[in-house]
């Protein structure tokens, strides 16, 4: 599955356009530390021309916060993890990357942001409403009897990995505004397995 990105197309401009969201550029002030105003280069203007050259075109939006769209990257080896918070943060999307996260321990619940976070347990099968909500701990969450070894918890040294894979989410791997926020909340997210040591 290749990688899709989709940010406000305001950011897309080699200079802050007039008519810039006033929230969405002081979230790009704040997450760079700048003060720039409608006019003042784009400091992430270059970052988007590598994208583009990584083999999917960005075309913009029809207004200045309707989302522009990075298609089909094939090779997403070189979109890094600041990155893709930064574009969430700004109101976009990353769909399509595998990231790999940093476990302590397998029973912990996954966050809350994650789809099928939850799932029912019926104490009588035969009544319905006898259901009680249930959360996935790492060592459940998208994982199915049978999987292939990439689809579950690997460990290596004294932590465990898990996939950004979702085999309830249709086998997708999970939208990067899902785990964006357990990131910035200290979820250790990374773009490939650590090395035995």
């Amino acid at each position: 599955m290749a990688v899709v990105i989709r940010i406000p197309t305001w950011v897309t401009f080699n200079k802050i356009p007039v008519g810039t969201p006033a929230v969405g550029l002081a979230i790009l002030n704040g997450a760079l530390g700048t003060s720039l105003s409608p006019g003042d280069a784009n400091p992430v203007w270059q970052d988007l021309q590598d994208l583009d050259l990584g083999g999917g075109p960005l075309t913009r939006g029809q207004t200045l916060d309707s989302l522009a769209t990075v298609d089909e990257i094939q090779n997403a080896a070189f979109l890094e993890i600041a990155q893709v918070q930064l574009a969430v943060g700004l109101g976009g999307e990353v769909d399509g990357m595998l990231v790999y996260f940093e476990i302590d321990d397998l029973t912990d619940e996954v966050p809350a942001e994650f789809p099928n976070r939850t799932y029912t347990v019926l104490s009588d099968p035969e009544d319905l409403g006898s259901g009680v909500e249930t959360v996935h701990t790492w060592e459940t969450w998208g994982a199915y009897e049978g999987d292939s070894a990439g689809d579950l918890p690997v460990q290596v040294g004294e932590k465990w990995y898990r996939t950004s894979r979702n085999r309830n989410n249709g086998g997708d791997y999970i939208p990067a505004s899902a785990w964006v926020p357990a990131s910035q909340a200290g979820l250790v997210v990374l773009q490939s397995l650590p090395e035995e040591e």
